[in-house]
């Protein structure tokens, strides 16, 4: 093999520092990537232990909180039975208020591992003060109990008179939880 000549010698150092800028370049790039996942991945645990902290600086609260709901939140029994219970509330309420009820429909129950629910979407025609009323006796936390949904639309001929329609949920412990 003949030996290189001078200008060849200069192309080839060239074209080694070329390449090993190109693969300095690369590998920049690459530990750039790296370093950036893991300043993240830092600052999302450094974000997670705070959170923890946090939690366990109010788990006394929240351990209160976890008995008060074992001892007051209401068994669940059947679902039947839950939305009958919904209903009759419902219903009562809005006699004593004198709601003219004009549709009740029972939609799919909600549950989790946390709780069940009953939820019924009822629609009635009163004054507007009377539904006031009406959904104010329907929301009691202390029931488990909350409106969820309340729309109301002012009657064409009468406009002292509403038309309201409200998803009303009551919550139940889980069985077993």
């Amino acid at each position: 093999m003949a030996a290189l000549k001078k200008s060849e010698q200069r192309l080839l150092g060239i074209f080694l520092v070329v390449c090993l800028l190109v693969i300095s370049f690369f590998l920049y790039t690459q530990l750039s990537k790296v370093q950036r996942r893991a300043d993240n991945e830092l600052r999302r645990l450094q974000l997670e232990r705070l959170e923890i902290a946090d939690l366990l600086a109010d788990k006394e609260f929240w351990d209160r909180r976890q008995e008060w709901l074992r001892q007051a939140q209401p068994a669940f029994t059947t679902q039947e039975q839950a939305a009958q219970d919904l209903l009759d509330t419902v219903r009562g309420a809005a006699r004593s208020n004198g709601i003219e009820i004009e549709s009740e429909d029972l939609e799919e129950p909600r549950e989790n591992e946390h709780y069940q629910s009953s939820v019924a979407t009822v629609k009635g025609v009163a004054d507007l003060e009377s539904v006031l009323r009406w959904v104010y006796q329907l929301q009691t936390p202390k029931d488990f109990r909350a409106v969820t949904r309340f729309k109301l639309v002012p009657e064409k001929e009468d406009p002292e008179r509403v038309h309201c329609e409200v998803k009303v949920e009551r919550w139940y412990a889980v069985a077993g939880g």
